[in-house]
């Protein structure tokens, strides 16, 4: 189930042109789809709680980690390129993170509402959190 995620936001991003924006891109676009389309699988990769620090170490054991390191090395691209410089990488991958999944939830609790498309909520976000300065 974790490698299906993990694996989904690769492929996407194996797809995308070689430019490091539109890979970091196809990486959003691939988990949003993936959330949509297997909704179960998705509750229990992102809902299974980590231990917290002083308890145990966060391992990479926990289902999110293989699909945050995707996550981690498209940021990490874009930043190569002078995208974002600056800015803290943990936060950039926190604030798409969360902003992807946050929006995800919101359109699961409230069905009734008329949503935009998800590819249009990542491309949002990417772009108005690379050009942070």
């Amino acid at each position: 189930m974790t490698a299906a995620l993990a694996g989904t936001m690769e492929a996407a991003r194996d797809a995308a042109s070689h430019d490091p924006v539109a890979r970091l891109r196809a990486v959003g676009r691939a988990y949003c789809r993936f959330a949509v389309q297997r909704p179960g699988s998705y509750r229990l990769i992102t809902e299974v709680r980590q231990p917290l620090p002083e308890d145990d170490p966060p391992t990479a054991d926990h289902p999110a980690a293989a699909a945050q390191s995707v996550l981690v090395d498209a940021v990490a691209d874009c930043q190569a390129i002078g995208l974002a410089k600056g800015v803290d990488r943990d936060l950039l991958v926190a604030c798409l993170w969360s902003g992807w999944h946050g929006f995800l939830e919101l359109r699961r609790s409230k069905p009734q509402r008329e949503w935009p498309e998800a590819e249009e909520v990542v491309d949002l976000l990417v772009g108005s959190l690379l050009s942070s300065r």
